[in-house]
């Protein structure tokens, strides 16, 4: 790509690279400042985050559990560890990917 580049160079006179040099410069510094608008804008962004079913299964298990804690206490600990090992069982190949 560099060769390809200096031959292309090669053949354009002094005030042609300098266009362009300066087209280039002006290309990237509004590349940039429409980045950091962006950024910007997505900081206020009313769209939430999309939420993973993982995350869902957490906060439903999380919920049962505490549920269940107030009424039957063992029953609370077997679901939890139920639970613990569905998770794991079906999501085995995903947890070891984000480690």
């Amino acid at each position: 790509m560099a060769i390809l580049l200096a031959m292309y160079a090669a053949k354009k006179s002094k005030k042609q690279l300098r266009k362009l040099k300066r087209q280039l410069a002006f290309a990237y510094m509004k590349e940039a400042v429409r980045t950091k608008v962006n950024k910007f804008k997505s900081l206020f962004s009313k769209k939430p985050a999309p939420t993973s079913e993982k995350t869902l299964l957490y906060i439903i298990l999380g919920i049962l559990v505490l549920i269940l804690i107030f009424i039957e206490p063992v029953v609370a600990i077997a679901v939890l560890l139920v639970g613990i090992l569905i998770i794991l069982l079906v999501y085995h190949g995903d947890l070891s990917k984000e480690l």
